[in-house]
């Protein structure tokens, strides 16, 4: 079975260039442009993790992942996408997260996954 991601993200540039980055490695990827829609895909797809852009409207990063750590009996890990700023200095989080920039390309999201999961993770040069 494929690990399944899901991109929250309400950059629906970003949102999808992270997905095809994740697909291309062999996820199954899927995306919601809100947190409302976000939080029930999370129950309704049960993914192996969440990224997640921290400055979501209507709920931001820091309620989403709460309403997570209550609401599931085992959320997944979330690596969360942040300015700068906050992802050198995040907040403390009650599941398992990892924190990088917001410009990060995906195939180095998609890295910071893997090693969040402890997955392999495999160079695309030859």
């Amino acid at each position: 079975m494929r690990p399944r991601v899901l991109v929250v993200d309400w950059d629906e540039g970003e949102a999808h260039a992270l997905a095809a980055a994740f697909a291309a490695a062999g996820w199954a990827a899927s995306v919601r442009l809100n947190s409302i829609d976000g939080l029930v895909a999370v129950e309704d797809e049960r993914p192996m993790l969440v990224v997640l852009r921290w400055d979501m409207p209507y709920i931001d990063g820091d309620t989403f992942v709460r309403a997570m750590a209550v609401g599931l009996a085992t959320p997944p890990p979330v690596l969360v996408l942040a300015a700068p700023a906050v992802a050198d200095a995040p907040p403390r989080l009650p599941l398992r997260a990892a924190w990088q920039p917001v410009s990060t390309p995906p195939a180095a999201v998609l890295r910071r996954a893997q090693e969040l999961l402890g997955l392999p993770t495999h160079s695309s040069s030859v």
